[in-house]
């Protein structure tokens, strides 16, 4: 169950809202981040082709 609550939004967003920064919840966050606007990218460039 460790490896599933590493993927979990709660486990990282919860030590960030007591006030503890670890790079790893920053990293998580940013990875998430960057994985959005990438797939945002995709798709408007998929929907402006057609």
């Amino acid at each position: 169950t460790d490896v599933i609550s590493q993927f979990s939004f709660t486990t990282h967003f919860d030590a960030i809202r007591r006030g503890v920064v670890d790079l790893r919840d920053i990293v998580y966050f940013l990875s998430i981040i960057i994985f959005m606007l990438m797939t945002n990218v995709v798709v408007l460039e998929s929907k402006k082709a057609s």
